[in-house]
Formats: C-alpha cells, structure tokens, sequence
C-alpha cells in the first residue's frame, strides 16, 4: 500500500539510509503514479538530500493532485526559497495558512522571508496560534515568528520578547553545556600544528560565526566562473571522522602533533570527497572557524575566508534567527557573549598563525564598498576579476541556509547597527562583548 512504502521510507531515513528511502519512493511512485502522498515523501526527501529543484518537481505534482495540501505547499514554499523563486515561495506559504490556519511552520518561514511584509491579521492569527498553548516545535515557530514580524513593523522591543521566550523554549527542550563547548574550543587553539607552505589555490574554505556573512561571500564565489561552491558540505565533518578513526580520539581532546603518515592520510581522506573540473572549490560552513589549523597543516591548496561582522549585530541576527543543534549557546544572552568573544579569539590565533592563507572580509566593508572588497577577495583566492560577483544576486543555485532569501537581494547596508533597536536588553550579552569585536571603520 502506499502508506507502507512511505512509512519504511521514512523509517530508512530517520536512520540515515536516504538513497534506499529515495529508490524505495521512485518505485512506489511508478506503482502509485497518483498518489500525492508518495509525491510529497518524494519531494521532502529530495529537499532534505538538498536537491531543491528535484524536490520541486514532485511537490508540483503532488499539487496538482490535491492543491490545498498544507504540508506539501509549506515544502514547495520551502524549495522555491532556497532556488531562489521568492514570489512562488511567498505565494505557497500563504496557500499554506489558508489551508491550515494558524500553521506554525508556515507561520515560521513566511515572517522569515526576505521579501515579505507581515500585515495585522497574520500577527493576529500567530497570536491566535499561540493562545492556544502550543507545546514543543510549534510554539518555537509561532514564537520567532512573531519576534520576526513585530520587528518588520518597527515593533522591536515586543519583538525581542517573542526571540526571547522562543529562545527559552529551545533551552527547555535541548539543554546546552556552554561550559564544555568553551573548553573544547580553548583545547583546539591550544593544539601544535605544523602549517604546510602554501601552493597555488584549489580549494577555499569561508568560516566565522553564523550570520557573519559567510554565505553572502559563499554567494559571490560561486558567481565566478572559476569557482564552485559546495556551500555548507559537511566536508569537514567526515574529517573529523577520519581523525577520529585514525588516532582513537576527538580533535581537540589531546595535544597530539600529526605524523607525516597521518597527515597524509586525512589529505587523501579529504580530496576523495572533492570535486576535480579544474574550477576552484569552495566550502562555507561557519563552523569551520574552529578547524582552519588542521585543514591548513592538511591541505598546501587551501586558502581561508573569515568573515567578521560587529558582534553586536551578529549576536542580534543570531538571536532572531533559531539555529538549532551545536548552537545551544544562543539560547541565553550571557552564554552567546561568551561563545562569540572566544570565537573571536580563536579567529584572531589562526590570523596570526596562518598569515597570507588567510583573508578577513568584514560584512561592513562588503556592504558598503562592494567593487573594492570583492576585488581584495578575489585576489586573495587567485582568482581574475569578474562582473558576475557583483550580480551575485542573480544566481540561482539552490541555497538551503537561513539566509537564501538575503542573497538573492541586491547588496545592502541596512542591517549595519541593527543591534540599536535592542539597546535597552542587550545589557547581559554586551558585558560579554569585548569592544574589539565591534566594527570600526
């Protein structure tokens, strides 16, 4: 039956078999060419592979069997904002709520589109949704829904409070050791590494903390023909495994210099995962801040992007932005001072360390003198100059980060010194911030 194929299809994917949940799928879906259910399992885990086009096909299909579907339209606005179509996306999250009102997740994703502009009825119903008392995942959406929304309209200080007890439910359900996560990234500046010379340029890695502006210059790169973005690969988390693997701990648990053997073990562990058309590759995962020391002892091709952004507008677009996993430490203002004053002084120990291998772009110069900072960026990377990086714009390659929307707008200054609108409770994360993470010009 149909509901069997889907439910072992969703059974394999919770435990990581996606390729077998997805021909399982494609052959029901031959067996069951109408039905709209295996059409939109189909396209969900085409969504969650990060195929986004793919995932499109199926849902529009499954829409054209039943159009009011709310979970199959909450998808394809989902697809349609991550390859870039923000009218469609708009369009099918507001079908969504027509459908199914009050839907959290719809609620959630709508209030977080770039292009939107939330009116007094929508606050009204994601207020009539949480009167209601929602528990768990729903009541996060509904929150940052609402902290999102008020503050389009210039609502900030009630806007802050729905961050606020949005951020207290996201503590509640998944506790967070900020303690723990601060030592380890102390043991990771603390360990040896022995920094290969560098050769000419195959592979860029862009690190810093999130909603720095890692996927903005992410963005820019792929726009160049001699580059290919891999965006947020994971690439470094099967590093991680492999060393791992090869010396029987974590990274970071023991000050342990590499042989000449292990190094070149994890080398070739890392480039089997990389692509080989003779463009440069990018990576640009922010988490790569912590692992620039190893990557470049591992890797000569390598260079490093850091993006640095005023801590203070970091921390508020973090704060408004529910990240969720290792980013427990946003949850509590103190905590999330904390964390962005040591990554900081981890960004600050490999820019000492890895010299010319590294290149620092600051959100507030990318924003305000684009021409300029692109140029320094491409030098940095050896790559020519090239008008499509200023268009980058108008790229549409499938972006699955929170910021899919942001990029496909023109560059903009006006979330320079947006932390302002929350001065009056910032007072816990400030003291935290050290006056050398704001951006001076």
């Amino acid at each position: 039956s149909v509901d069997a194929h889907r439910g072992l299809a969703e059974a394999l994917s919770r435990n990581g078999h996606h390729q077998r949940a997805l021909q399982g799928l494609e052959t029901a879906a031959r067996r069951f060419p109408d039905s709209a259910t295996l059409l939109q399992s189909q396209g969900a885990l085409y969504a969650r592979l990060r195929r986004p086009g793919l995932a499109l096909e199926c849902l529009e299909k499954a829409l054209e069997l039943e159009p009011g579907n709310p979970e199959t339209l909450l998808n394809h606005g989902i697809c349609a904002e991550q390859v870039g179509d923000l009218k469609a996306a708009e369009t099918s999250f507001q079908r969504a709520l027509v459908a199914r009102p009050g839907f959290p997740a719809a609620h959630f994703h709508l209030a977080h589109l770039a292009v939107h502009q939330p009116d007094a009825n929508e606050i009204a119903s994601i207020e009539a949704a949480l009167a209601d008392e929602p528990q768990g995942q729903a009541l996060i959406d509904l929150e940052f829904a609402l902290g999102k929304s008020l503050a389009r309209i210039g609502r900030h200080a009630a806007a802050f409070k729905a961050f606020i007890r949005g951020r207290q439910a996201m503590a509640d359900r998944s506790p967070f050791d900020i303690e723990m996560t601060l030592s380890r990234i102390r043991q990771i500046g603390a360990l040896p590494h022995k920094v290969a010379p560098p050769e000419p340029t195959s592979l860029i890695f862009i690190a810093g903390l999130p909603r720095s502006g890692t996927t903005l210059v992410d963005q820019i790169l792929d726009s160049h023909p001699g580059a290919r973005s891999l965006g947020e690969s994971g690439l470094v988390q099967r590093l991680l495994q492999g060393y791992s693997k090869l010396l029987g701990h974590p990274y970071g648990a023991k000050a342990t210099a590499l042989t000449e053997a292990q190094r070149t073990a994890l080398a070739e562990g890392l480039r089997r995962d990389l692509p080989s058309d003779g463009r440069v590759t990018v990576d640009a995962t922010p988490g790569n801040l912590l692992y620039l020391g190893l990557l470049a002892e591992l890797l000569p091709e390598a260079k490093f992007i850091y993006c640095l952004r005023d801590s203070r507008d970091t921390c508020v677009s973090i704060i408004e932005q529910p990240l969720t996993g290792a980013h427990g430490y946003a949850n509590r203002l103190e905590d999330l001072g904390r964390y962005c004053r040591a990554s900081f002084r981890i960004g600050t120990h490999w820019t000492e360390t890895l010299g010319n291998r590294l290149h620092r772009v600051h959100y507030e110069e990318l924003t305000s003198e684009p021409e300029a900072t692109i140029d320094k960026v491409l030098t940095a990377c050896q790559l020519p100059p090239d008008a499509a990086c200023l268009d980058f714009h108008l790229n549409r390659r499938p972006d699955i980060t929170p910021s899919a929307a942001q990029v496909r707008q023109p560059m903009s200054t006006r979330s320079i010194g947006r932390w302002r609108h929350y001065r009056e409770f910032l007072d816990p994360l400030l003291r935290e911030l050290p006056q050398t993470t704001f951006y001076t010009p």
